[in-house]
């Protein structure tokens, strides 16, 4: 998703139109609960502001494939949502600062990291609803209906607690379904690298040498890049 910019750098343009569609491959769904995720829309633009940086307005939406966490049949999950900002700071969130922005910015990170925050904990499709949850002798055990203990189970319970001293009411046994395939160390370590607070860095103004963060304007003498940006009033 590398997006052309040498306009919107050179003030050619003021922004430049984005209006894609794009196929997640099976490669880039590995470790994740997505079956399938064809024809995301994403449409909106990049523009650059007063203080020269780069900000992104895009509308995100689609349909995820799912399984469903009773049958694991595939269930279609429609999303929308919506992605503003400074984009300098949404690629620093998600660990890609060490790519510099020059004449295109890859805004694939950005977009799969919200998608990633739309994926329900679990999903249920119409057939699974009718599905028989408790029949002769057994019932699913779910969170309504954990508080209500048959009399027999009690005497059993009390048996195992008084000849091993296990508690059987105090394990969490219930009934789920197994996912399609393991998620990794890797692959869950990998997601969770951009959880850490990093250091901001900052650079020296070279009109007055003032302490600066990257890419802002000076508070001190107001230019940026050498240029006056905001007028100070002599004091």
């Amino acid at each position: 998703m590398n997006i052309d910019i040498t306009k919107l750098k050179s003030d050619i343009e003021d922004s430049i139109d984005i209006d894609l569609t794009y196929s997640f491959s099976k490669e880039e769904l590995e470790g994740t609960d997505l079956i399938n995720l064809n024809d995301v829309k994403i449409k909106g633009n990049i523009s650059k502001d007063s203080t020269y940086e780069y900000t992104i307005d895009v509308d995100v939406s689609g349909i995820m494939v799912l399984p469903c966490s009773i049958t694991l049949e595939p269930v279609d999950y429609p999303f929308s949502v919506k992605i503003s900002g400074n984009l300098e700071e949404m690629l620093e969130e998600i660990n890609e600062n060490s790519k510099k922005i020059e004449n295109s910015i890859d805004i694939f990170p950005i977009i799969w990291e919200n998608i990633l925050m739309e994926i329900p904990m679990k999903v249920v499709s119409e057939k699974a609803k009718d599905i028989k949850l408790e029949g002769d002798g057994w019932k699913l055990i779910t969170d309504e209906n954990r508080g209500n203990i048959n009399p027999e189970f009690q005497k059993l319970n009390q048996l195992f607690e008084e000849k091993w001293g296990v508690n059987m009411l105090k394990l969490d046994i219930q009934m789920f379904a197994v996912p399609f395939r393991k998620t990794s160390k890797t692959s869950k370590r990998t997601r969770r690298t951009h959880y850490k607070i990093s250091e901001n860095g900052t650079t020296t103004c070279p009109k007055c040498g003032a302490t600066v963060r990257p890419h802002r304007v000076c508070k001190e003498c107001g230019t940026y890049k050498g240029k006056e940006v905001i007028k100070k009033e002599a004091e």
